[in-house]
């Protein structure tokens, strides 16, 4: 088998998300090998443990895409 073969047949997508204040002195970093709904899900949890619920201010970073 060859190194390029190799590799396309055990390509896998892993998504991450990140959550982190202004100052970027706090970050935490959590990722899942899962489709879309399984970073939903993850993101939910992740969201309540870090009780983003209780934030004063909320900031969001996107890419834009559609």
């Amino acid at each position: 088998m060859s190194l390029t073969s190799n590799l396309t047949s055990r390509w896998k997508e892993f998504k991450i998300v990140s959550f982190y204040d202004p100052e970027k002195s706090h970050c935490h970093v959590v990722g899942t090998s899962g489709d879309h709904e399984r970073l939903g899900r993850l993101m939910r949890r992740e969201a309540a443990r870090l009780r983003l619920g209780e934030a004063k201010t909320k900031y969001a970073v996107s890419d834009g895409a559609p």
